[in-house]
């Protein structure tokens, strides 16, 4: 498979919307396990996210940087107009 200019800007943008994804998700995390450890309150699921929180940034850290960029090439080599036509 040969890199096409449409598949390169797909994988571009979908790098570009991983790299978002990952920021605005880990920060949501954050704010929400300091927030409840700080009230100590008793939200169902804190206690494993904050056990399991590396193996979750590593598994958004692949969707977001190697399934999103894969997915926008895709697209853009079966979308684009060079890659679509033939």
């Amino acid at each position: 498979m040969a890199l096409s200019h449409p598949g390169v800007t797909g994988a571009i943008g979908g790098l570009a919307m991983g790299a978002a994804d990952f920021v605005i998700v880990l920060r949501v995390i954050r704010r929400v396990l300091a927030r409840e450890m700080d009230e100590g309150g008793d939200l169902p699921g804190v206690d494993f996210v904050g056990r399991r929180y590396r193996v979750l940034r590593n598994m958004l850290a692949g969707f977001s940087f190697l399934v999103l960029p894969a997915l926008g090439f895709a697209l853009g080599t079966a979308l684009g107009s060079e890659g679509g036509a033939r």
